[in-house]
């Protein structure tokens, strides 16, 4: 038996002996290592055995692993799993057994990874950075566990809900993420629809500008103390944003916010090309690799 298993398709196609030899092979292990795997209690198994037999009752028998890294499309549709793998790898799912639950992280297959170990300019090695990120996430849970994110997301706020946020905010000094989505990219032209603040990975308030069909989401006076309530928060707290540099600060001192530049202390984009300039550089891969992703996540 063993608790932490790696589940992938098909083996690479240089590793007709199913022994991890090759240089994907090799890839994977070196990243195992690196993270800490725990080599006492692991087993790699391939779904699929040299006929093409699904082979999956018997591993889960064989193992009843807690921990599986799914490596491949097939893998990760075993548990149930839709999409597609490129786009919910580095998520965490939690597949209920009668008599336990196993956490099933996807990744993509050992033939899906384009020869990370030739550092050549036309061999990309993102892919191979993706699964070394998801082995990573893999481990610390089979160490530490996963407490699923409860999410305490306010998306239709009371003027209450803003003036009690504010108030905690500017009382504890918050480092808040800020996002902000409009009409369109050109400053000249786009409306605020929203702005979402969030202060920790489980809590965060959404307030509208307007409600659904575009119609004024407060009423006149409301929205006046609305107003006089984020300006605080804007002089008060400090923020980060992905890309907020060019897109959301810019366009909330464009449509008349009064936004200290000395407010905006860090922006993920720009955080995110000085660790890793050659990867793509979009919030849903960077979550992935760093932060704590549930079940859904755009990537």
């Amino acid at each position: 038996m063993a608790k932490f298993l790696i589940l992938a398709d098909t083996p690479a196609t240089g590793d007709k002996e199913r022994n991890f030899q090759d240089g994907n092979g090799r890839y994977i292990w070196h990243q195992l290592y690196n993270a800490g795997f725990p080599v006492e209690d692991f087993a790699i198994e391939f779904l699929f055995s040299k006929l093409g037999e699904d082979r999956w009752l018997e591993i889960e028998r064989k193992h009843q692993p807690k921990v599986v890294l799914a490596m491949g499309q097939q893998c990760m549709e075993n548990f149930g799993i839709e999409g597609k793998v490129l786009k919910v790898r580095g998520s965490v799912f939690e597949v209920k057994r009668k008599d336990r639950t196993m956490i099933v992280i996807p990744t993509l297959n050992f033939k899906d990874i384009k020869k990370p170990y030739n550092l050549f300019m036309d061999e990309s090695l993102e892919k191979g950075f993706f699964v070394a990120a998801d082995i990573r996430k893999a481990v610390d849970i089979y160490y530490n566990g996963y407490e699923p994110i409860k999410e305490n997301f306010i998306l239709e706020p009371t003027l209450k809900d803003v003036e009690t946020f504010v108030e905690e905010a500017v009382k504890n000094k918050w480092k808040l993420g800020l996002d902000i989505e409009a009409t369109g990219l050109n400053l000249e032209y786009a409306e605020i629809v929203v702005i979402g603040f969030a202060w920790s990975e489980n809590d965060a308030i959404v307030i509208p500008f307007r409600d659904k069909g575009g119609s004024e989401y407060w009423d006149p006076e409301s929205w006046n103390y609305v107003r006089y309530l984020l300006e605080k928060l804007f002089k008060e707290c400090t923020f980060i944003a992905q890309n907020g540099i060019g897109y959301d600060i810019p366009l909330l001192r464009y449509r008349g916010w009064d936004f200290p530049l000395e407010s905006y202390t860090d922006d993920t984009m720009i955080l995110h090309h000085t660790i890793d300039p050659a990867q793509q550089h979009n919030i849903g891969l960077i979550s992935s690799i760093y932060g704590k992703m549930p079940s859904t996540k755009a990537a």
